[in-house]
């Protein structure tokens, strides 16, 4: 059960060292160059609007 929670926890925690901060900075941006996204309609995954 520790390490299935850990494994969330984680993905909340910013990291620890500068250059990691910087890179998932980087990647985190807006998406620049055209992209395809697909989804299922009835998922419920992940919202689909904008900013979301």
């Amino acid at each position: 059960m520790t390490e299935t929670l850990g494994y969330y926890r984680q993905l909340f925690s910013p990291p620890a060292d500068k250059a990691t901060q910087e890179l998932e900075e980087r990647a985190s941006g807006a998406i620049t160059v055209p992209s395809l996204y697909l989804y299922g309609a009835d998922d419920n995954c992940m919202s689909v609007g904008p900013g979301s």
